[in-house]
């Protein structure tokens, strides 16, 4: 895998990933770091830092990575390989939250779609199967701002907006 800057008219350094055994299938950007990348391959699921160029985790797969997909809200991944899905958090340590296997009718998993604004992943299979998984719940409560809570009602918020 190589970044390209098209500003630049060159590659932004040497290529990254090259411990892949094989071909790599799939490749996501964190939405929540910009500088970390995920790849997928026959091996498994690499982490990198894209600015330092270095292998940050590594997650073996029992099949190769068809898909990956980050979450919206916390450093979780889920990826798709053979007729196997899970999901890991990937922090300081790397820990799979989740597991789940198909029968040999639903097919091996083809792709995963995160569906926009919120944690649902589409999964299509071979076997002509499309599931929907809540699979990063729901976006974690904001913290809210006591003194426009205090506010809220009065009737100071309640004025209408003069442009």
């Amino acid at each position: 895998v190589c970044l390209w800057n098209p500003r630049q008219d060159g590659w932004i350094q040497d290529p990254l990933c090259k411990l892949h055994h094989d071909g790599v299938k799939s490749v996501e950007f964190c939405l929540l770091q910009a500088n970390v990348l995920a790849t997928g391959g026959a091996d498994g699921i690499k982490i990198w830092n894209v600015r330092s160029g270095q292998l940050k985790s590594f997650i073996p797969t029992k099949m190769p990575v068809a898909s990956l997909v980050w979450s919206p809200y916390r450093r979780e991944i889920m990826a798709g390989y053979g007729e196997t899905m899970g999901i890991w958090t990937v922090t300081t340590e790397v820990t799979q939250l989740a597991e789940w296997s198909f029968h040999e009718l639903d097919g091996h998993v083809l792709t995963l779609q995160r569906v926009p604004n919120c944690g649902t992943v589409v999964s299509p299979h071979r076997g002509e199967v499309l599931t929907g998984w809540d699979a990063f719940g729901e976006a974690p409560k904001r913290q809210c701002n006591k003194f426009l809570d205090d506010m809220r009602g009065s009737a100071l918020c309640d004025m209408p907006v003069i442009r």
